[in-house]
C-alpha cells in the first residue's frame, strides 16, 4: 500500500517531535553516538548519509565531506546549528529525490531500511552512488517494532538479497541491532 501526502506531512512531524526529545535527552544522545562511533569507523573518504537525523556522523569523520538528507525538518535545522564540520552539507528531502545526483566514497543508511515501504528500491539506487562502501544498521530479529517501522526484524541473509555479498555483518548494541559493510567492487 502506497502512503499519501498526508501521511508524509503525519510522519514529519513524528519526527520532528522525536528528534526533538533526542536531543534534549543525554541517555539518548550517549546512545545514538555510540552506534554512530561503530559505523563511522568503517566509512571512508566523503559521506553521503541517507536518513542522517540530527547529523551526529558528520562530526565523527573529522572534517571529510559529508552529506547528509532527512525528511525532517527539525533535525536538519538543528544539524545545519550545531554540527561543526566545515565540510559538512545537510537537506531536508526525500532519499529518492537526492540518490541520482553525485558518487560518495561511503554512503550511510542509519535506522533507515526498516522505515521505508520499498527498501530493496532504494538498495538499488544506493548501489549506484556509492563508490567504496555502502554502511547499513538495522534492527535485528526480536527487537521490537516502533510506530514508524514498515520492516521491524532484519537478519544478515536480508541485508546480502538487496546489496550483494557483504564484507562484514555483525550485532551492535547487545544483539539489538545489525551492522552491516558491503565493499564496493573489492
Amino acid at each position: 500500500m502506497k502512503r499519501d501526502k498526508r501521511w508524509a506531512a503525519e510522519e514529519s512531524g513524528y519526527y520532528d517531535e522525536s528528534f526533538g526529545r533526542l536531543v534534549s535527552n543525554e541517555r539518548g544522545i550517549a546512545n545514538v553516538k555510540a552506534s554512530l562511533e561503530q559505523v563511522a569507523k568503517y566509512t571512508e573518504g566523503s559521506v553521503l548519509d541517507l536518513g542522517c537525523g540530527v547529523g551526529y556522523l558528520a562530526d565523527m569523520i573529522d572534517d571529510r565531506e559529508y552529506f547528509g538528507i532527512d525528511f525532517s525538518e527539525f533535525a536538519i535545522e538543528w544539524a545545519r546549528c550545531n554540527i561543526r564540520n566545515p565540510n559538512a552539507r545537510f537537506c531536508i528531502g526525500d532519499l529518492r529525490d537526492i540518490l541520482a545526483a553525485e558518487k560518495f566514497d561511503t554512503v550511510v543508511l542509519v535506522q533507515v531500511l526498516e522505515h521505508l515501504e520499498e527498501p530493496a528500491a532504494i538498495a538499488k539506487a544506493v548501489l549506484t552512488v556509492a563508490k567504496c562502501r555502502i554502511v547499513v544498521t538495522v534492527p535485528s530479529k526480536g527487537r521490537g517494532a516502533q510506530r514508524a517501522h514498515v520492516w521491524p526484524n532484519w537478519t544478515c541473509s536480508d541485508l546480502t538479497n538487496m546489496f550483494g555479498k557483504l564484507a562484514i555483518c555483525h550485532n551492535l548494541k547487545r544483539g539489538r541491532d545489525i551492522l552491516a559493510v558491503y565493499e564496493i567492487g573489492r
